[in-house]
């Protein structure tokens, strides 16, 4: 067990706060007795009612907070803590909490400090809660590290500027995996996602790779197809990704991030290091290195037809076929299918007998032009 000491730090300029008020004072107070001023502070919502009885249910003196008040005319006034105070007014074995008081005469001030007790605060994140967690022996929190550590996953307690493959603060979906696929299904996600070299390793990818292995759409695909197809597009695939979902807005990004990685899963060979044609004797000047020509992107092709948009279950394969066939446009054209520009290769959305992306049909044009 490691204790750090409280230190304090370079204020590097900062001057401190105002004069002091005088000091506060505790005292032993019915929690019924003490008034909420309704002009500034939070209605009882039903989220506040299902806090209060949270409080009540789990009530333990070790995770009690004091409230602060203030005295007035009325009587001892709420700043901080109503939802600790509603909850004590309510458990039957509590008579007596402890309360801050300070000395705040205006009520424009109260009011500030209400803002300042919930604005000027760190909030705990998930990974740092899952670390408490798991110092606190919670079940899911060592489940959740059992699989990460079996996968070959560092679970991190805070966001880095320079994340590495198999780290992750995707706590929250790690544990959504542990309780849908268990043990041996989570470690199974997790290592496709290490062995992809997915940096960083977030929800997006987690639930990508989910609905892949797990899909009954997706049967096809092996383990080593989808990592060889996750590494070798690398970050290509969020702006696919990205482009699919500019066509069909619905789609979150987690699940156009899977069907580009599935339409590409048969193109591993071409994300693969590209291959020499032959060894050149030394001296010699080394053979033409072999490169994939772009090629047009069938919009949505070999996708289930669960996924398939609105305007396209209804077509047959031969339908589309046909479709395919039809002359090609020069340059670009409106529309909302997916292609690959034969000039630059990369893709875009416009119609789908359309030969080149805006730019390129617009550089052409211009060139044209010129000559």
């Amino acid at each position: 067990m490691t204790h750090r000491p409280i230190a304090p730090i370079e204020i590097n300029g900062f001057v401190p706060g105002g004069m002091p008020r005088a000091l506060p004072i505790f005292e032993w107070v019915e929690p019924a007795t003490l008034l909420v001023d309704e002009g500034y502070q939070r209605d009882s919502s039903e989220r506040s009612l299902k806090l209060v009885r949270k409080i009540v249910a789990g009530w333990d003196w070790a995770k009690f907070k004091a409230p602060c008040a203030v005295m007035t005319d009325a009587g001892l006034e709420l700043i901080d803590g109503q939802h600790t105070a509603i909850a004590a007014a309510t458990h039957p074995g509590v008579e007596k909490i402890p309360v801050m008081i300070v000395d705040v005469d205006q009520r424009a001030e109260r009011a500030a400090a209400f803002i300042g007790h919930n604005k000027d605060r760190v909030a705990v994140t998930a990974a740092q809660l899952h670390v408490a967690a798991i110092a606190a022996g919670d079940d899911e929190a060592l489940a959740i590290e059992a699989v990460c550590r079996e996968a070959g996953i560092r679970t991190l307690r805070a966001p880095t500027k320079d994340p590495k493959p198999a780290e992750t603060m995707a706590i929250s979906a790690i544990g959504a995996l542990v309780r849908g696929r268990g043990q041996e299904g989570t470690v199974r996600v997790l290592k496709i996602a290490r062995n992809s070299g997915i940096c960083p390793l977030t929800q997006i990818e987690i639930k990508a790779i989910d609905l892949l292995v797990y899909g009954d759409e997706y049967s096809d695909i092996s383990d080593a197809a989808l990592i060889a197809t996750i590494a070798g597009m690398g970050r290509k695939a969020y702006s696919e990704a990205n482009v699919f979902r500019a066509a069909h807005p619905s789609t979150p990004l987690w699940k156009a991030l899977a069907i580009t990685w599935f339409k590409n899963r048969r193109n591993t060979r071409a994300v693969e290091p590209p291959r020499i044609a032959s060894v050149p004797p030394v001296g010699k000047t080394l053979a033409k290195i072999v490169k994939t020509k772009p090629s047009a992107i069938t919009e949505l092709e070999n996708l289930p037809r669960s996924l398939l948009p609105p305007e396209r279950k209804g077509q047959s394969v031969a339908d589309q076929a046909k479709r395919d066939k039809r002359p090609a446009l020069r340059g670009w054209k409106p529309g909302n299918h997916l292609r690959r520009c034969g000039a630059c290769g990369t893709p875009y959305v416009g119609n789908p007998r359309s030969e080149e992306c805006a730019d390129c049909a617009y550089r052409a044009e211009e060139v044209a032009k010129a000559s």
